[in-house]
């Protein structure tokens, strides 16, 4: 069961956003209860509409602090402009419109689902000498599938102007 404000609805119309709630057990149901969501989607109209979806705390409340400090990590735009200088710098590297490069919340990911086992291996050597080369901070992990290696780099100041410097 979901603890969700009895005023979040209010606060998002006041922000131009809306919710719906999900019970993940079963999508295709609509106006699904505080007790049966297990999802909430936000969408915001604001330049048009976007959206994203989170998966509802048991127990804390959600509020439109909550909602915010989610949304806020949705649409950090922290590792856009490094993500396309990055693939500036694996075009360089032989990667050109073979690899997809993305940014995400943590840093960014490589979807590696369609390459070659063999040079799959390459290619996360290649980016991994990259930031090494660039002394930046991160870590490194693999989706649960294993499609995507996950580059998470860290937000301090200094790895961000390191990022810049990039290309």
């Amino acid at each position: 069961m979901a603890n969700i404000d009895e005023n979040l609805e209010a606060d998002l119309k006041a922000l131009d956003m809306s919710l719906a709630l999900h019970d993940n057990r079963d999508w295709a149901r609509d106006n699904v209860s505080n007790e049966d969501a297990d999802e909430i989607t936000i969408y915001s109209y604001d330049n048009g509409c976007t959206f994203y979806s989170y998966k509802l705390p048991k127990t804390k409340l959600v509020d439109i602090n909550w909602i915010m400090n989610k949304w806020n990590k949705s649409t950090d735009s922290t590792y856009q402009s490094f993500t396309e200088n990055f693939r500036s710098v694996l075009d360089a590297k032989g990667y050109k419109n073979s690899i997809n490069v993305y940014p995400t919340t943590y840093g960014i990911g490589i979807f590696v689902m369609m390459a070659a086992r063999d040079s799959v291996t390459q290619i996360h050597k290649d980016v991994i000498s990259v930031l090494d080369e660039h002394n930046i901070d991160y870590k490194t992990t693999t989706s649960d599938a294993g499609w995507v290696f996950q580059f998470r780099i860290s937000k301090s100041q200094e790895n961000i102007e390191k990022l810049k410097l990039i290309c």
